[in-house]
């Protein structure tokens, strides 16, 4: 069976390009993706193979590859602190406003008990006459970390939502929605849950995508989204990021 480096790497060639590599320059194109993200690799080559200018042979694809695959690095980099703010920002949101609602600091605790005790889902509730989607949105958080963490060492919801998936935060927007639909107006304009939920998913796939080293498209289009959503919850994305990037910070020690 062939080595994993090796199956991606005739992908990558017979597939996608028009370059032959000797048999050198495939045992460093292996090595190569011994560290590297395949995908990135992958999105670097395709795009220098449609470049005008070929590079000559093996080690002239290998620099320019390097080139652009460093560029998407350095991409990915400068959206970072984008997502940082939304993910924080969406954190804490959602716990104030999550907590002002239920008038209680560990909101949660009741459903934490019903399921711990055997509960049928249906009678899991913060309190009497809680919609079921509400139910039904706390009830998926705290069973997605409850195998993991004591959720009930967390004092309030910023520590919980600090703890839970993107994913886990939408769900419980979405299943609040009454209570947050008065925030969310983008030019003026009042928008619905739905389309809240697939500007969120978008920026929330990108977000995976880059933590994970994967290549994707849209860059522009992520940061529109981010701007738009952040600008409801009272936050400037353009301007904080600007603070942070103009931010000075002390050098990694190999500068």
């Amino acid at each position: 069976m062939p080595r994993a480096s090796h199956r991606v790497l005739h992908d990558l060639f017979v597939n996608h390009l028009h370059f032959t590599p000797t048999a050198a320059d495939t045992d460093q194109f292996e090595a190569d993706l011994s560290v590297v993200s395949p995908s990135l690799m992958k999105a670097s080559l395709i795009e220098l193979s449609k470049g005008k200018r070929m590079p000559a042979g093996g080690r002239g694809w290998r620099t320019a590859m390097y080139e652009i695959y460093n560029r998407k690095v350095a991409e990915h980099a400068k959206l970072f602190p984008a997502f940082h703010c939304f993910e924080t920002a969406f954190r804490s949101f959602t716990a104030v406003n999550i907590e002002d609602h239920y008038k209680i600091a560990q909101w949660w605790a009741p459903t934490f008990k019903e399921i711990t005790g055997g509960s049928q889902v249906s009678t899991i509730g913060v309190v009497q006459n809680v919609s079921s989607d509400r139910r039904r949105s706390i009830e998926i958080m705290i069973k997605n970390l409850i195998d993991k963490v004591d959720v009930m060492s967390y004092q309030d919801g910023y520590e919980l939502f600090e703890n839970s998936d993107l994913s886990d935060i939408k769900r419980i927007i979405l299943a609040h929605w009454p209570l947050f639909k008065s925030n969310f107006r983008i030019k003026g304009q009042p928008i619905s849950n739905n389309v809240f939920r697939d500007k969120f998913d978008t920026i929330r796939e990108a977000r995976n995508n880059v933590y994970h080293h994967k290549s994707f498209g849209g860059m522009k289009q992520v940061y529109e989204f981010s701007n738009e959503l952040l600008e409801c919850v009272k936050f400037n994305l353009p301007a904080v990021h600007k603070r942070i990037a103009a931010s000075p910070c002390s050098d990694p020690p190999y500068f």
